[in-house]
């Protein structure tokens, strides 16, 4: 059996696949009367958890957090001023 090797994928891959995924469970646990605020604080809440179980430091954990706000607060602004 050969073995074939995987390619890792790109980053804006991997944050189209997980947006596509999250957007799955979105609709199934909306099926399930989770109210949107609740399923972006459980979800927020897992994500902190998750990012300080791997991260090599809190502060990493935290800057890959903050980061990742910051990138979206850059492009709802671009968006609006263009």
């Amino acid at each position: 059996m050969s073995k074939v090797k995987k390619r890792k994928l790109s980053t804006p891959k991997q944050l189209e696949l997980v947006k596509a995924e999250m957007d799955k469970l979105k609709k199934r646990l909306k099926s399930k009367d989770v109210s949107a605020p609740n399923f972006v604080f459980g979800t927020q809440y897992y994500i902190t958890e998750f990012a300080h179980s791997t991260a090599p430091s809190c502060n990493f954990a935290t800057m890959v957090l903050i980061g990742a706000m910051n990138s979206y607060l850059e492009n709802d602004v671009e968006k609006q001023n263009s």
